[in-house]
């Protein structure tokens, strides 16, 4: 009977200290529109529309009229988390940023690369200076943007493999939104400035 009790004890106490990871992996799809949601949340808001109502005097019915329609902003869900402390710093800084890298990719000197990053395209009529700085936002623009993929990674219980394929998902997001006339990587490394749709 001591053996059953010292048996039954040691598989409970195996069991017990058993650990088992649980990784979740998603479609590329519902990836590629998460990353699309994220970068729509840096780019600047479309201004509501209002629609008011002009009135010559106060109805006495005038609870009964229709009210001013306001346009709401479309935003992507899908079932992959996005949402953090961690990703809602990082999008803020972004968004700090948002205008002076448009102004460079707008010139040609910045284009968005396959892997989700930004990268420095050319720095021709830049000085000493402008160069340093513009470095050092490209760093500080990249450093965000991997600390957002890291986090998707974590807070969606994926395996840390996973990176590349948010990172694939973010550059497509980003590419898609990118303007006319932007430098972008297509997914074979090859450089090429965006045509409208409409021109090809």
């Amino acid at each position: 009977m001591r053996k059953i009790g010292l048996i039954f004890g040691l598989a409970l106490l195996l069991v017990s200290c058993a650990v088992v990871n649980v990784y979740v992996t998603f479609p590329q799809e519902k990836l590629d529109k998460a990353m699309e949601g994220l970068e729509l949340q840096v780019q600047p808001a479309a201004p509501s529309l209002v629609v008011p109502k002009k009135q010559s005097r106060l109805s006495p019915w005038r609870f009964l009229e229709p009210a001013p329609l306001y346009a709401e902003t479309t935003v992507i869900t899908s079932e992959v988390k996005t949402t953090s402390s961690v990703i809602d710093e990082a999008q803020a800084r972004r968004r700090g940023r948002l205008s002076d890298i448009q102004g460079y990719k707008d010139n040609k000197i910045l284009g968005e690369n396959n892997q989700g990053l930004l990268d420095v395209r050319s720095t021709a009529g830049l000085d000493g200076k402008q160069v340093s700085s513009l470095q050092k936002m490209v760093k500080e623009e990249n450093s965000d943007r991997m600390t957002i993929y890291r986090e998707t990674v974590k807070i969606n219980n994926m395996p840390s493999a996973q990176i590349k394929n948010v990172q694939a998902a973010s550059a497509k997001a980003k590419q898609k939104l990118a303007n006319d006339g932007e430098w972008i990587q297509n997914e074979n490394g090859a450089w090429q400035v965006k045509e409208s749709e409409i021109k090809k």
